[in-house]
């Protein structure tokens, strides 16, 4: 059974589409990467699942209950957490207490703060910033506040997380530990949807990949089958990329 089914959806902003009849679903302990050239309607679709924007037609569904329509609180405490693109801590508070504001959507009861900030540290741990908890976030690097956004989110204690570029503006270094974190969650059973330019990191995290191009979808599949893809390669991946891609499946192949 799909964990997320995404049904027909389509977003129109005026006169322009952002998404036409997008239709995919998700199983419970996948990793599915959402990919794409810059507006292709990646980040309206984490919206609409998150409840940020209402679609012009289609529905949503978690964990078989129709969710489209609904606050975004009320969808977070139904179990969907989320980051953004730009990262915005709340610069008056410390690490710990920026995380534990997501422990506040966790659920229908909001935890004392002594529980809320416990489930923080739980989360800083995680993503490897525990030793900054009580720190300013104004003196974290941009990669360590891409991961307190995440340590944010799991404090959430979600079934399914959406990451919307995490590892957007970080070096290859900082890249490899975001990948390992996110590896390390689902191997704990979290559901993950990804939106993402690193195809290093799309490569090596995703079970499947859902690609999308001005607002529809293009392919679905396992990655190897995606960025085989003629049309993929085409509308986003290009042939310096397919090239690299079969000079290193040659290599491979070489006795």
């Amino acid at each position: 059974m799909a964990l997320v089914e995404v049904d027909d959806i389509s977003v129109q902003f005026g006169g322009v589409t952002a998404l036409s009849g997008v239709s995919f679903e998700v199983r419970p302990g996948e990793v599915v990467g959402l990919i794409g050239p810059n507006g292709a309607g990646k980040t309206t679709l984490l919206n609409v699942i998150s409840g940020v924007i209402a679609p012009t037609a289609g529905q949503v569904r978690f964990s078989d209950s129709v969710i489209t329509g609904l606050r975004p609180h009320r969808i977070a405490k139904l179990g969907v957490a989320r980051t953004f693109q730009i990262v915005q801590p709340f610069v008056r508070l410390t690490v710990r207490e920026n995380a534990a504001i997501g422990s506040m959507f966790s659920s229908h009861r909001i935890p004392h703060r002594d529980e809320a900030l416990e489930r923080a540290q739980i989360a800083l741990e995680r993503v490897g910033l525990a030793a900054k908890a009580d720190h300013s976030p104004r003196t974290l690097t941009l990669a360590e506040r891409k991961r307190l956004e995440l340590a944010r989110a799991l404090a959430m204690n979600p079934k399914l997380i959406l990451l919307d570029e995490v590892m957007a503006g970080l070096n290859h270094t900082e890249v490899g530990r975001v990948v390992d974190v996110v590896r390390d969650l689902n191997v704990e059973g979290l559901t993950v949807i990804m939106v993402e330019h690193v195809m290093k990191a799309i490569m090596a995290t995703c079970h499947r990949i859902v690609v999308l191009h001005f607002g529809r979808k293009i392919a679905d599949g396992t990655p190897e089958d995606v960025v085989g893809n003629a049309d993929v390669i085409a509308a986003y991946l290009g042939d310096r990329f397919a090239r690299r891609r079969h000079n290193n499946l040659d290599a491979r192949a070489t006795p």
